[in-house]
């Protein structure tokens, strides 16, 4: 649904601590949001606090500055996100709306990772397409000048030597009553949640984050609006870690072609004819070093022989009730983390790094091939990369009967 917001009385003062060079990216950002604003006839200010690396002093300083601005919105940006102008008009058209708009970005890791507190497990949309939250990060939000002046209002004045004026200590740390850190942004939410405001994010926006390289991601795939699973082979051939999108289940080598990979929902060890090889500490002579520490790695860690749990917790499929359930092969890990998939009541479910040519492996193939052709025919989407080349494979092989014996479907 289109709304129409007027821009009509608004202006801005963009606040941004820095306390190292700009990259030219977030130059580029913020001259052609500077532009556009001049286009739309809303005066823009820019605040730059330079060579402060306490945030949160810094942060004091661009709020102080801004109350001496006739500006009545106060657009916090940190130094190292990268936007788009028309982003940033969207979000200053919001502010007509809700006094608090924030957007979010990835944390500078490899597989898009948000951080923003919510209510609970469920997140209310209001009518605009935007989320209702307790907290986020402060690198894109737009605060109406109420908001920011009650903040100073409430908080203690202080001192600073660098500056030699007293100011409000609006940003501030401190420690939850669980004991944990909070940080100054999610200190900053809770300061205005207890004022009776409410926090509004924009998921529809995707910023990047400088870090020696610009990481993305959008918030939306990461909440699971649609429920996904990307179950993760290991032919890293040809594929991008934003391939990986939605919960991660992999295999148990997976730090040999993935080492950089560390947010893991799912991990399978399936190969139960070889169970009399586990019994040792070796664990078939293959898993060595720190591979008990990548194993923690996972939110869940699922085997089908018990010889695994002596070393590292987790739980015993229960292939039973998925024969029972599914008109499936269950011949390989792929086809049965598939059924899984469907178990779980995923949406979409993508296969990146499932490659399995080679001698032996046809019957692997036709057995993920009749995965992929029953999940689509109850409704899920399924994303299989090598489906082409795997369909015009014309590998024979009358193995199935002992695979599905090794596997104790009888």
């Amino acid at each position: 649904m289109n709304h129409k917001v007027s821009l009509d009385g608004l202006s801005v003062c963009i606040g941004m601590p820095a306390a190292r060079a700009m990259h030219p990216f977030v130059v580029k950002s913020l001259l052609a949001t500077q532009a556009k604003c001049h286009t739309l006839g809303i005066s823009c200010n820019v605040i730059i606090v330079a060579d402060n690396a306490i945030v949160e002093w810094a942060r004091d300083e661009v709020a102080d500055l801004f109350l001496k601005t006739d500006s009545n919105r106060l657009f916090l940006i940190d130094s190292d996100i990268i936007w788009k102008a028309d982003d940033f008009i969207k979000m200053l058209a919001l502010s007509q709306i809700n006094k608090v708009v924030c957007a979010t970005y990835t944390a500078k890791i490899e597989r898009p990772t948000f951080y923003v507190l919510t209510e609970g497990e469920e997140i209310d949309i209001d009518n605009y397409g935007l989320l209702d939250i307790k907290g986020a990060g402060l690198g894109f939000t737009c605060v109406h000048r109420e908001v920011i002046e009650k903040l100073a209002e409430k908080a203690p004045r202080v001192h600073d030597d660098i500056e030699d004026k007293d100011l409000a200590n609006i940003f501030k740390v401190g420690i939850t009553e669980d004991g944990k850190r909070l940080g100054e942004d999610m200190y900053f939410f809770r300061d205005i949640k207890e004022l009776g405001y409410d926090i509004k994010l924009d998921p529809n926006i995707s910023l990047g984050h400088h870090g020696g390289r610009v990481y993305k991601g959008n918030i939306s795939d990461a909440l699971l609006l649609k429920k996904e699973v990307t179950i993760l082979g290991l032919y890293s051939g040809k594929m991008l870690s934003t391939d990986i999108k939605g919960e991660v289940w992999t295999l148990g080598d997976f730090y040999l072609p993935y080492p950089w990979l560390e947010n893991i929902d799912r991990l399978y060890e399936l190969h139960q004819q070889s169970s009399t090889l586990r019994e040792s500490e070796e664990m078939r002579g293959r898993f060595n070093g720190d591979w008990k520490e990548k194993f923690k790695l996972a939110k869940k860690f699922i085997v089908d022989d018990e010889a695994w749990l002596k070393h590292v917790d987790g739980e015993k499929i229960d292939y039973d009730k998925l024969k029972a359930k599914y008109p499936l092969d269950f011949v390989c890990t792929i086809d049965i983390m598939i059924a899984e998939a469907i178990d779980y009541g995923a949406e979409k479910i993508n296969l990146v790094g499932v490659y399995m040519f080679g001698d032996g492996h046809e019957i692997f193939i036709k057995s993920m091939l009749k995965a992929v052709d029953y999940a689509r025919s109850i409704g899920i989407e399924v994303n299989c990369p090598f489906e082409d080349e795997w369909r015009q494979y014309k590998g024979e092989s009358t193995d199935i009967e002992y695979l599905i014996k090794c596997r104790s479907i009888k």
